[in-house]
């Protein structure tokens, strides 16, 4: 119920006149901060239940432990561990699956590593996790002898496997790995998936070389079907290498297939353009958003500014910043 509610505010006020709460209530409540990425007030319901005398089950514990990974509580994470041993529901796959993923996403891996082999029975989901960890940290190798000991268990990859093992490969070095991936991908018919052909767009892309950026564009030509990901993702990787015609060009036809550039649009490139190479094209990003008479919020323009820093043009950060409307930490930061 609660997360159909317009907000988790409004969820919050009709949990808080509940003359009587139940064990469903209070995980409606953590899960709905939970998801909407509060996991600050997730942790605080957390406390509040068990002050209250009600003892938390394996949604409670999923939930909680995602909210902890989110943020990057570790120490609230390992507290909940604790309660998770005290049950015994760390045998349960899910839950266990929740504190891989939680302890991978803390930057605890050697605990997310132990956790994982210390299950007695693992799902798909456990493997896809694991092989997140590895690939979120750089552990390029850890994450290959991974994917080779599932498929050796006899658990198929889907998805979700090859686009988590995807996001390890980032330099040059990692492109044969990742051209051995793309084949098993190919190999199992799922290459022409919108979302496995954006990883490998952006695996090709990120690995630095003309080769390699020539590779990102042949998937995302022979791709039957992009959405605003894809082509954010290709405009990203040339604004990246410093190709602002090619980069430029891809705008303007997306536009002109219909698919119009989002806030994350933006933000990807100007993320994407991060030398002296890359500030003519960032320019341009900049001035299309004023011409089209998109109003940026107040995220597009630190993206801007950071943009702007990172290019070099410290002149053209200042006029930003002093035009800007509103400024928060991030916009003193940057600056």
């Amino acid at each position: 119920m609660y997360n159909k509610c317009e907000s988790v505010m409004d969820a919050r006020q009709i949990f808080d006149k509940m003359p009587g709460r139940d064990i469903f209530s209070w995980n409606a409540m953590i899960s709905g901060y939970s998801n909407h990425g509060q996991g600050e007030e997730a942790v605080k319901v957390f406390q509040q239940m068990q002050r209250e005398g009600f003892n938390p089950n394996k949604v409670t514990f999923i939930s909680i432990l995602r909210a902890c990974g989110s943020t990057g509580m570790v120490a609230c994470g390992k507290l909940v561990h604790g309660l998770v041993l005290n049950t015994g529901l760390e045998q349960d796959v899910a839950v266990a699956n929740a504190l891989l993923s939680m302890y991978g996403k803390c930057g605890s891996v050697e605990i997310a590593r132990k956790v994982f082999y210390m299950m007695p029975v693992r799902d798909v989901i456990s493997w896809n996790a694991m092989i997140a960890v590895y690939a979120w940290h750089g552990q390029v190798k850890e994450a290959t002898e991974l994917l080779l000991k599932m498929q050796q268990g006899g658990v198929e990859p889907n998805r979700i496997t090859f686009v988590s093992i995807l996001r390890a490969f980032t330099v040059p070095e990692t492109v044969p790995l990742g051209k051995l991936v793309h084949a098993h991908i190919i190999d199992r018919g799922i290459d022409r998936d919108v979302m496995v052909a954006n990883a490998l767009v952006s695996m090709y892309g990120k690995c630095g070389n003309n080769g390699s950026i020539e590779a990102a564009r042949k998937v995302f030509d022979m791709m039957p079907k992009r959405n605003v990901v894809s082509w954010s993702t290709m405009i990203a990787r040339y604004a990246q290498q410093g190709r602002d015609n090619k980069a430029f060009e891809l705008l303007q036809q997306m536009q002109l297939e219909g698919v119009l550039p989002d806030k994350v649009t933006f933000i990807s490139i100007l993320i994407a353009c991060c030398n002296r190479a890359a500030l003519a094209f960032g320019k341009l990003i900049h001035a299309h958003i004023i011409n089209n008479r998109t109003v940026p919020d107040l995220v597009v323009e630190n993206a801007l500014l950071t943009m702007y820093g990172r290019c070099g043009s410290v002149l053209d950060a200042c006029r930003l910043f002093n035009k800007m409307t509103r400024q928060n930490v991030v916009s003193w930061t940057a600056m």
